[in-house]
């Protein structure tokens, strides 16, 4: 009877004990999926730019440009301040200051090369590489005579 009852309680003891193993072995892989994994994608769509292109000391025209860029959002959540602000401003300097694209000349093999230095400056501004990718959502240029004024 004694022998019995020793070896439910081995049995139990060792029971309990594989299960807590197995639940510390879990809790250890989730933390280190956490720390060497991204946590995924996430799509931001900052405010739609508005660039003046200044020919010859003269407004000329206007390119309107809305981009979206990818991040990593484990990334985008431990940031104290939206990326959105600083995305923008990287992009209007890119376009305003652009000697790739003359935007009143447009060429198709011309895009990519703004896209690549907007991620480029973001990534270098941020001190990260939080910037994964850059899209062009929109980029239109509006001729000064085309737009009205009040």
């Amino acid at each position: 009877m004694i022998k019995a009852l020793l070896l439910a309680v081995w049995v139990s003891a060792v029971s309990l004990g594989a299960v807590y193993g197995v639940f510390i072995m879990q809790i250890k892989e989730a933390e280190k999926r956490k720390e060497g994994e991204p946590s995924g994608i996430e799509y931001v769509k900052p405010e739609e730019i508005s660039v003046p292109m200044i020919i010859r000391g003269k407004v000329a025209g206007y390119v309107i440009a809305q981009f979206v860029f990818t991040a990593d959002s484990g990334l985008l959540k431990k940031l104290s301040v939206p990326p959105d602000y600083f995305f923008n401003n990287e992009a209007f300097n890119v376009v305003y200051e652009s000697k790739v694209i003359d935007f009143t000349r447009i060429k198709k093999q011309n895009l990519p090369k703004v896209a690549i230095k907007i991620k480029k400056n973001i990534n270098k501004r941020m001190e990260s590489n939080i910037v994964r990718d850059v899209l062009i959502q929109q980029l239109k240029y509006i001729p000064k005579a085309s737009v009205r004024s009040k």
